[in-house]
This record gives structure tokens, C-alpha cells and sequence, in this order.
């Protein structure tokens, strides 16, 4: 219980026919989006060096940032309205649009620069990529009571044969990010400065502890109650019992007890108490606190909280942090300007 919205619900049952309702209005729903998006397919979108980023490859792009947008909307709202409507500053779908061209670009950007130095995935690993990728979507287009070419075309606009090319390209572009964001050059000086800036991403701690459900408004009487409860058992483990089983036998917290009560911490993930308390210990500390759940009884099994005990991942996410950029500007220079063809305004 000590998660951001962490409550543990029982999911009511529900008829059959009451399913089948959910899953037919979601397939409308995104029908529609379907019907908006394909209306009308520009031939070409866009063109980067001598690299075209055709209707087909931004529809792949752009259906899913649409579908994305509209996933909690009813089949009975006005969904063009949602998506055209100018708001001073254009529509949603101007916004969509504009986001389902950036990536496609960076995706054509890299294919060139991988052109460029005969980099080559082998046609057996994207075939394998491909499947695995097919596979994927042929269990959820079973989850949701579609065929597979239907589902493809609802969630990302295009056919299977084309999903496929486009996937291909997709997987050769990472695979060529892969073999190059290692070779980004950083010093100590740059990672530890990345590490500062950056550290809530990083640091981490594993916590164990037994909640003792107090509401914030009960009586003088019952809160005295339970915190003696948890008090008891903060005594009983630093006496050396194990908090774990304790938890086990104890918490209140349906979340965690089963696990002993441990949850691996970071910053933004669980409330300010439990992380101030977290992130201000030593491993093997123990201590009382209170939050809007109740009194918590905790204990710092371990933590991560130094450049040194995250040099690893801080190194890739500057490195890949570094790429990005580089692919931001490579997008802006002569060579790799994104030269956006008629196409693009005309459509939709």
C-alpha cells in the first residue's frame, strides 16, 4: 500500500455479454480511427536524402499515436470533433501528425546512415524479429476476437505485407542504433555530471515492511491502537525477527505481504513518506512511520544511491542520451533535411 494508487481491487464479474459489448465498442472505436486515417493516403509524405517516407510507412506511424488518443474515448462520442477541432494552436491531429513524422524520420534518417556504411541485418534475424513481433499481435488480435489482418489494419493502419516491410526497417534501424550508441565517447567527468543531474532516474533502493492500516481521520484512541501494533513489531524485529515472515503474517498490505513485504524503491513511484524515509537510510536501518495508509514498519534491505553503484546504466542512458541528440541535429543540418512533400498538408 505504500505504491502511488496501489490499491488492491477485487474486479467485479462480468456477463459475458457485457464483454462482448467492451470488445465490439473498442473494435468500433477504433474502426473509426481506421476509416479518419485512411480516407486518404498522400503517396509521399516526406523525404529525407534520397529516402521517401511513403503514406503507408506514416500511416504505420501515425495510427497508433491516434489510437493511443482515443483509447479511453466511447464509439458515441463525436471522435472528429476530438481529433480536428482547432484549439487556436491546430487540432489534435496536427499534433499527432507532427509526432508520427519525427519518428518516422529518425527511423529513415538511420536506414541512410546505416546505408551509408554498408551496415546489414542478416535476412534470417528479421525474419526471426518479424515473427516474433507477428506472433505478438496474432495473441491479441485472439485476445480481442479479431482476425490478425483486421487487427493489423485497426492498430496500425496498413496491411499485413506492408506492417511487415515497415517492421523490418524498424528492427535494421535499432540494431544499427545498437552497434552505434557504444562507441559514444564519454568521460568520467561527463557521467558523474549526467549521474547528478539525473539521479532520481537511478537510484534505487529494496525496502521490506509491514503496514498497519490506519485511517488519517480515526480517533485518538485507535491511532494509539495501532501504533503500539506497529510499534510491537518494529521491537520484535530488532530483536532479530525476520521482518519478512513477520510481514507475511502481519501486513495489511495485499500488495506485498506474499513477498515478504519488499518493494524495489524509486523516486516517483511511491508516496513522499515512503521514499523520504527510503532514500535517507542505510541498509539494515530500521524504523516507524506514517503515511495515509497507516504505520509502517520498515526495513532498508539494500540501496543503490551512488554514481559507482549505477555507472553501468548511467553509461548507457548518456550514451544513448548523446545519439539522440545527434540524430535531433543530423535532422536539422543540409544533408539529412526533412523535406516535407505535398502530401503531408493535403492529407487528412
Amino acid at each position: 500500500m505504500a505504491k502511488k494508487d496501489n490499491k488492491q481491487k477485487t474486479k467485479p464479474k462480468v456477463d459475458s455479454g457485457v464483454k462482448t459489448f467492451y470488445v465490439f465498442a473498442s473494435i468500433i472505436v477504433l474502426a473509426i480511427v481506421y476509416m479518419f486515417i485512411r480516407m486518404a493516403i498522400p503517396k509521399d509524405v516526406a523525404k529525407i536524402g534520397k529516402r521517401v517516407i511513403d503514406g503507408y510507412e506514416f500511416n504505420y506511424y501515425l495510427t497508433q499515436y491516434v489510437q493511443e488518443a482515443l483509447k479511453n474515448k466511447s464509439p458515441y462520442e463525436d471522435v472528429n470533433s476530438y481529433l480536428y477541432k482547432d484549439s487556436g494552436y491546430g487540432s489534435l491531429m496536427d499534433t499527432l501528425k507532427n509526432q508520427a513524422l519525427s519518428e518516422a524520420a529518425q527511423v529513415e534518417m538511420l536506414l541512410l546512415k546505416a546505408d551509408e556504411e554498408r551496415f546489414k541485418v542478416d535476412r534470417k534475424t528479421l525474419n526471426e524479429e518479424w515473427k516474433t513481433f507477428r506472433d505478438s499481435l496474432k495473441e491479441e488480435a485472439q485476445r480481442k476476437g479479431v482476425s490478425l489482418s483486421e487487427y493489423v489494419k485497426t492498430y496500425y493502419g496498413v496491411s499485413m505485407r506492408k506492417a511487415e516491410r515497415i517492421y523490418k526497417e524498424i528492427v535494421t534501424a535499432r540494431k544499427y542504433m545498437d552497434a552505434k550508441v557504444p562507441e559514444i565517447p564519454a568521460t568520467e567527468e561527463e557521467l558523474t555530471s549526467y549521474y547528478e543531474y539525473n539521479r532520481e532516474m537511478f537510484d534505487k533502493a529494496v525496502v521490506r515492511h509491514i503496514l498497519i492500516k490506519c485511517a488519517e481521520d480515526a480517533d485518538d484512541e485507535t491511532v494509539a491502537e495501532k501504533q503500539k501494533q506497529a510499534q510491537d513489531l518494529l521491537n520484535r524485529v530488532n530483536a532479530g525477527e525476520d521482518i519478512a515472515t513477520l510481514a507475511q503474517e502481519y501486513s495489511e498490505d495485499d500488495g506485498s505481504k506474499d513477498y515478504g513485504g519488499m518493494y524495489e524503491v524509486m523516486y516517483g513511484q511511491f508516496i513522499q513518506e515512503f521514499e523520504d524515509w527510503t532514500f535517507s537510510h542505510q541498509p539494515g536501518d530500521t524504523g516507524l512511520i506514517r503515511t495515509y495508509y497507516g504505520f509502517h514498519v520498515m526495513k532498508l534491505d539494500s540501496i543503490d544511491n551512488t554514481f559507482e553503484a549505477n555507472r553501468e546504466i548511467v553509461e548507457q542512458y548518456y550514451k544513448a542520451s548523446k545519439f539522440q541528440d545527434m540524430i535531433n541535429e543530423a535532422l536539422g543540418s543540409g544533408q539529412y533535411d526533412v523535406q516535407i512533400l505535398e502530401g503531408f498538408d493535403s492529407a487528412y
